[in-house]
Protein backbone atom coordinates (compact mmCIF):
# COMPACT_ATOMS: atom_id res chain seq x y z
CA UNK A 1 0.00 0.00 0.00
CA UNK A 2 1.53 2.89 -1.43
CA UNK A 3 -1.03 5.68 -1.03
CA UNK A 4 -4.67 6.12 -1.14
CA UNK A 5 -6.93 8.60 -3.15
CA UNK A 6 -9.66 9.80 -0.68
CA UNK A 7 -12.95 10.67 -3.18
CA UNK A 8 -15.13 13.57 -2.09
CA UNK A 9 -18.16 10.97 -1.43
CA UNK A 10 -16.14 10.55 2.35
CA UNK A 11 -17.12 12.40 4.86
CA UNK A 12 -15.76 10.41 7.59
CA UNK A 13 -12.45 8.41 8.38
CA UNK A 14 -13.30 6.05 11.48
CA UNK A 15 -10.93 4.99 13.92
CA UNK A 16 -7.25 4.01 13.38
CA UNK A 17 -8.50 3.75 9.90
CA UNK A 18 -4.86 3.35 8.19
CA UNK A 19 -2.67 2.85 11.60
CA UNK A 20 0.17 0.44 10.72
CA UNK A 21 0.25 0.25 7.01
CA UNK A 22 2.93 1.34 4.49
CA UNK A 23 1.22 4.49 3.17
CA UNK A 24 3.43 6.41 1.60
CA UNK A 25 1.05 9.90 0.86
CA UNK A 26 -2.74 10.49 1.08
CA UNK A 27 -4.94 12.52 -1.83
CA UNK A 28 -7.30 14.08 -1.20
CA UNK A 29 -10.27 14.96 -3.70
CA UNK A 30 -12.15 16.96 -1.75
CA UNK A 31 -11.47 20.64 -0.64
CA UNK A 32 -13.23 20.51 2.81
CA UNK A 33 -11.73 18.00 4.73
CA UNK A 34 -13.84 14.64 6.34
CA UNK A 35 -13.98 14.40 9.59
CA UNK A 36 -12.05 12.22 11.52
CA UNK A 37 -11.95 9.13 14.47
CA UNK A 38 -8.58 8.86 16.62
CA UNK A 39 -5.29 8.07 15.50
CA UNK A 40 -6.46 6.95 11.90
CA UNK A 41 -2.68 7.19 10.77
CA UNK A 42 -0.74 5.77 14.10
CA UNK A 43 2.08 4.08 13.81
CA UNK A 44 1.98 5.10 9.48
CA UNK A 45 6.15 5.81 9.71
CA UNK A 46 6.22 6.41 6.07
CA UNK A 47 3.49 8.70 5.70
CA UNK A 48 4.96 11.98 4.26
CA UNK A 49 1.98 14.37 3.60
CA UNK A 50 -1.37 14.55 2.67
CA UNK A 51 -1.98 16.29 -0.82
CA UNK A 52 -4.68 18.11 -1.38
CA UNK A 53 -6.69 20.48 -3.82
CA UNK A 54 -5.42 23.59 -4.75
CA UNK A 55 -6.17 26.14 -2.78
CA UNK A 56 -7.60 23.99 -0.10
CA UNK A 57 -4.53 24.19 2.30
CA UNK A 58 -6.24 26.53 4.63
CA UNK A 59 -9.38 24.22 5.49
CA UNK A 60 -7.60 21.22 6.14
CA UNK A 61 -4.41 23.28 7.91
CA UNK A 62 -7.45 24.84 10.05
CA UNK A 63 -8.88 21.05 10.65
CA UNK A 64 -7.81 18.21 12.70
CA UNK A 65 -5.96 17.30 9.82
CA UNK A 66 -3.48 19.98 10.45
CA UNK A 67 -1.39 17.61 12.97
CA UNK A 68 -0.10 15.76 9.16
CA UNK A 69 2.10 17.89 6.65
CA UNK A 70 -0.52 19.79 4.26
CA UNK A 71 0.66 20.08 0.70
CA UNK A 72 -0.66 20.92 -2.56
CA UNK A 73 -1.02 18.18 -5.33
CA UNK A 74 1.17 18.35 -8.30
CA UNK A 75 -0.89 18.67 -11.65
CA UNK A 76 -1.37 16.99 -14.15
CA UNK A 77 1.02 17.47 -17.11
CA UNK A 78 4.05 17.97 -15.71
CA UNK A 79 7.21 16.42 -16.66
CA UNK A 80 10.14 16.11 -14.54
CA UNK A 81 13.38 14.02 -14.30
CA UNK A 82 14.93 11.55 -11.78
CA UNK A 83 18.07 9.80 -11.85
CA UNK A 84 18.49 10.16 -15.31
CA UNK A 85 15.16 9.17 -16.72
CA UNK A 86 11.85 11.51 -18.01
CA UNK A 87 8.58 11.24 -16.47
CA UNK A 88 5.14 12.88 -16.75
CA UNK A 89 2.50 13.66 -13.71
CA UNK A 90 -0.60 11.38 -15.44
CA UNK A 91 -3.02 11.18 -12.57
CA UNK A 92 -3.45 11.35 -8.40
CA UNK A 93 -0.03 10.63 -7.46
CA UNK A 94 0.97 8.64 -10.63
CA UNK A 95 3.22 9.40 -13.34
CA UNK A 96 4.36 7.78 -16.46
CA UNK A 97 8.12 6.96 -17.84
CA UNK A 98 8.95 8.89 -21.16
CA UNK A 99 12.12 6.96 -21.77
CA UNK A 100 15.73 8.11 -20.31
CA UNK A 101 17.52 12.12 -20.56
CA UNK A 102 20.76 10.75 -22.69
CA UNK A 103 19.53 7.70 -24.84
CA UNK A 104 22.09 4.37 -24.81
CA UNK A 105 22.25 0.92 -26.34
CA UNK A 106 21.09 -0.56 -22.89
CA UNK A 107 18.85 -1.91 -20.55
CA UNK A 108 16.22 0.58 -19.27
CA UNK A 109 15.30 -0.33 -16.03
CA UNK A 110 12.21 1.92 -15.03
CA UNK A 111 11.43 1.72 -11.00
CA UNK A 112 8.21 1.70 -8.99
CA UNK A 113 8.43 4.87 -6.98
CA UNK A 114 10.14 8.05 -8.41
CA UNK A 115 9.98 11.43 -6.37
CA UNK A 116 8.95 15.06 -8.12
CA UNK A 117 9.80 17.97 -5.28
CA UNK A 118 9.91 15.19 -2.31
CA UNK A 119 6.18 14.09 -3.55
CA UNK A 120 6.55 10.12 -3.90
CA UNK A 121 4.78 9.21 -7.10
CA UNK A 122 3.48 5.60 -8.33
CA UNK A 123 5.07 4.84 -11.95
CA UNK A 124 1.86 3.88 -13.47
CA UNK A 125 2.91 4.32 -17.59
CA UNK A 126 5.73 3.71 -19.89
CA UNK A 127 5.38 5.74 -23.19
CA UNK A 128 9.02 5.64 -24.81
CA UNK A 129 9.52 5.87 -28.93
CA UNK A 130 13.23 6.54 -31.01
CA UNK A 131 15.31 5.10 -28.13
CA UNK A 132 18.07 2.58 -28.58
CA UNK A 133 17.30 0.56 -25.74
CA UNK A 134 17.99 -3.63 -26.09
CA UNK A 135 15.24 -4.48 -23.28
CA UNK A 136 13.03 -2.97 -20.82
CA UNK A 137 12.83 -4.03 -17.29
CA UNK A 138 9.01 -2.71 -15.79
CA UNK A 139 7.80 -2.17 -12.54
CA UNK A 140 4.63 -4.23 -11.14
CA UNK A 141 3.65 -0.80 -10.75
CA UNK A 142 3.06 -0.32 -14.57
CA UNK A 143 -0.59 -1.25 -15.98
CA UNK A 144 0.14 0.25 -19.81
CA UNK A 145 3.31 0.43 -22.30
CA UNK A 146 3.60 1.92 -25.31
CA UNK A 147 6.96 1.34 -27.65
CA UNK A 148 7.82 2.04 -30.66
CA UNK A 149 10.40 3.44 -33.45
CA UNK A 150 13.08 1.29 -31.37
CA UNK A 151 15.60 -0.15 -33.24
CA UNK A 152 17.38 -2.21 -30.60
CA UNK A 153 14.20 -3.73 -28.37
CA UNK A 154 14.25 -7.42 -29.05
CA UNK A 155 11.83 -8.02 -26.01
CA UNK A 156 9.87 -6.72 -23.07
CA UNK A 157 8.26 -8.47 -20.13
CA UNK A 158 4.74 -7.23 -19.16
CA UNK A 159 4.00 -7.28 -15.59
CA UNK A 160 0.26 -8.84 -14.49
CA UNK A 161 -1.09 -5.69 -13.88
CA UNK A 162 -0.69 -4.55 -17.89
CA UNK A 163 -3.56 -3.81 -19.11
CA UNK A 164 -3.30 -1.83 -22.35
CA UNK A 165 -0.27 -2.37 -24.76
CA UNK A 166 0.98 -1.35 -28.13
CA UNK A 167 4.61 -2.18 -30.31
CA UNK A 168 5.41 -0.64 -33.78
CA UNK A 169 8.05 0.17 -35.99
CA UNK A 170 10.55 -1.97 -33.61
CA UNK A 171 12.16 -4.33 -36.34
CA UNK A 172 14.13 -6.85 -33.88
CA UNK A 173 11.18 -7.54 -31.42
CA UNK A 174 10.86 -11.47 -31.40
CA UNK A 175 8.47 -12.30 -28.63
CA UNK A 176 5.48 -10.66 -26.77
CA UNK A 177 4.20 -12.21 -23.90
CA UNK A 178 0.07 -10.87 -23.46
CA UNK A 179 -0.52 -10.67 -19.52
CA UNK A 180 -3.08 -11.89 -17.49
CA UNK A 181 -4.52 -8.57 -16.87
CA UNK A 182 -5.08 -7.71 -20.39
CA UNK A 183 -8.95 -9.09 -20.50
CA UNK A 184 -9.97 -8.26 -24.39
CA UNK A 185 -7.79 -10.24 -26.51
CA UNK A 186 -9.21 -9.16 -29.38
CA UNK A 187 -9.11 -5.42 -29.16
CA UNK A 188 -5.34 -5.47 -27.87
CA UNK A 189 -4.61 -7.37 -30.63
CA UNK A 190 -5.53 -4.55 -33.04
CA UNK A 191 -2.74 -2.59 -31.10
CA UNK A 192 -0.02 -5.24 -32.79
CA UNK A 193 0.44 -4.29 -36.23
CA UNK A 194 2.94 -7.11 -37.73
CA UNK A 195 4.21 -5.35 -40.13
CA UNK A 196 5.83 -3.40 -38.15
CA UNK A 197 7.34 -6.30 -36.15
CA UNK A 198 9.01 -8.10 -38.83
CA UNK A 199 10.86 -11.13 -36.49
CA UNK A 200 8.32 -11.20 -34.07
CA UNK A 201 8.28 -14.78 -33.71
CA UNK A 202 6.26 -15.92 -29.92
CA UNK A 203 3.43 -14.16 -28.91
CA UNK A 204 2.31 -15.95 -25.61
CA UNK A 205 -0.82 -15.38 -23.77
CA UNK A 206 -0.61 -15.87 -19.91
CA UNK A 207 -3.24 -17.83 -18.20
CA UNK A 208 -6.05 -16.64 -16.45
Amino acid sequence: LHYIVIPNSVTHIGNQAFAGSSVMSIAMLDSIPPTTGDAIFDNCSSLAAIYVPTGANDNYNTSPWNEYTIADRPEDGIEFEHDGLRYKITGMLECECLGGVQDSQTTLTIPSIVEYMNIPLIVRGVSIKEYSYTSIILPNTVNRVYASYMPYLTSVDLPDAVTRFSFSHNPNQTSINIPRGVTDLELQMNFLNMSYLPRLANITVDPK
